[in-house]
C-alpha cells in the first residue's frame, strides 16, 4: 500500500458516519471528441467498485480532500451513499467539479461539505447563519464533524470550492475549532459558478501543478 492510498479502515469509517454527505472524485468520462455532460456524473456506476477493495486502492486517494461549503436548498441527490456531488437532475452543476478534478492528482480524493445539513442556496447567507451565536452548536458540530474526516484521510491538500467555503476554513481556524496542521489549502471557483471550458482547464493545470509530497 502507497502512502497515498485510503485505507480500508478509513473508507469504512468515511461510509459509516459519512457516506449520506461525503462523496469521491469519481466521474464517467466524457467519449472522445464530446464534451462531459450532467448524466455522466452520477455515483451509481461505481457503486459495485466502491465495494471492492482492490478498486479503492488504484482509484482513490488521500492527496486531497475536496471541500464545499454545504448542501444547496434541492438537498442531496440521492438517499443513496456516496450520492453528494453526483447529482444527474437537468440542473446540476456538478460536471463542473468533474471537469476541474478528473485527469489531476486529486481525481479519486474524497469529497464532503464543511456544513453537514444545511441546506440553502446562497453561500453568503449560509455562512453568516453558521456563524451567528445563535447557530454556535451548529457551527461546533460541523467543525468536529470536518475535523474528524481530515484526520480520517490526512489529506495533504484541501481543494477548496469557493471564497465562503474557504472563509468558513478561516473563521474555524481562527476560532480554535479546527486544526489544519500541514494540511494546505487551495481555493478553486465554485462549480456552481458561470465557468467557461477553458476555465475549468485552467483550473485543473493550476491543480496539476501544486508539489505534492
Amino acid at each position: 500500500m502507497n502512502n497515498n492510498q485510503i485505507s480500508d479502515a478509513t473508507y469504512t469509517a468515511l461510509q459509516a458516519k459519512y457516506g449520506k454527505y461525503g462523496s469521491w472524485a469519481l466521474w464517467q468520462q466524457s467519449a472522445a471528441g464530446q464534451k462531459l455532460r450532467t448524466v455522466d456524473c452520477g455515483i451509481d456506476s461505481f457503486a459495485p467498485q466502491l465495494a471492492d477493495a482492490t478498486f479503492r486502492q488504484t482509484y482513490l486517494t488521500s492527496v486531497g480532500v475536496a471541500l464545499a461549503l454545504n448542501w444547496s436548498d434541492r438537498g442531496p441527490c440521492s438517499d443513496d451513499d456516496w450520492a453528494n456531488f453526483h447529482d444527474i437532475t437537468p440542473n446540476s452543476q456538478d460536471y463542473k467539479a468533474a471537469k476541474m478534478l478528473l485527469d489531476t492528482p486529486f481525481a479519486g480524493s474524497y469529497m464532503t461539505d464543511a456544513i453537514k445539513n444545511f441546506p440553502e442556496t446562497n453561500a453568503p447567507t449560509a455562512l453568516k447563519e453558521i456563524t451567528e451565536p445563535e447557530n454556535a452548536d451548529k457551527f461546533a458540530a460541523s467543525a468536529a464533524m470536518l475535523q474528524e474526516e481530515l484526520d480520517l484521510v490526512q489529506p495533504q491538500y484541501l481543494i477548496i470550492f469557493g471564497r465562503a467555503a474557504e472563509k468558513l476554513v478561516k473563521i474555524m481556524v481562527q476560532r480554535g475549532v479546527l486544526n489544519l496542521g500541514t494540511i494546505k489549502c487551495e481555493e478553486i471557483d465554485h462549480y456552481a459558478s458561470m465557468l467557461s471550458y477553458e476555465k475549468m482547464a485552467a483550473i485543473a493545470e493550476r491543480l496539476r501543478q501544486l508539489p505534492l509530497d
